[in-house]
């Protein structure tokens, strides 16, 4: 039961979007137990957003998972994802913040898990 929400300065294409929802249900999977099936996704573009005091072209992830998840998957998926916003939307990846919050109870279906 993942939940990403992808939050970028850049104006998306509805391809660029498109792409964006398939790499992230294909990334999700890296993280053990997570999979594309559960997955809820939040892409948010246009934002001004600043780094370093300057407005720049940036993105912030933010993934929110139920139980926590190995170290090493949640590495090898956060450098996957930087790398894939990098070619394909040009978000260089020094310019891009992903986080994870791990929950130990979740709600789903109307069930607190």
């Amino acid at each position: 039961m993942p939940y990403i929400s992808v939050t970028t300065s850049k104006e998306l294409t509805g391809v660029e979007r498109d792409t964006i929802r398939r790499e992230l249900g294909f990334l999700i999977s890296t993280i053990p137990g997570k999979s594309e099936a559960v997955l809820m996704l939040d892409i948010e573009d246009g934002h001004d957003m600043y780094f370093a005091g300057e407005r720049r072209e940036c993105a912030y992830v933010n993934v929110a998972l139920y139980t926590a998840a190995p170290f090493a998957a949640k590495s090898e998926f956060a450098g996957a994802v930087c790398e894939m916003l990098e070619r394909e939307i040009g978000t260089p990846s020094d310019d891009v913040y992903l986080t994870f919050s791990e929950y130990p109870n979740w709600c789903w279906g109307g069930s607190l898990k």
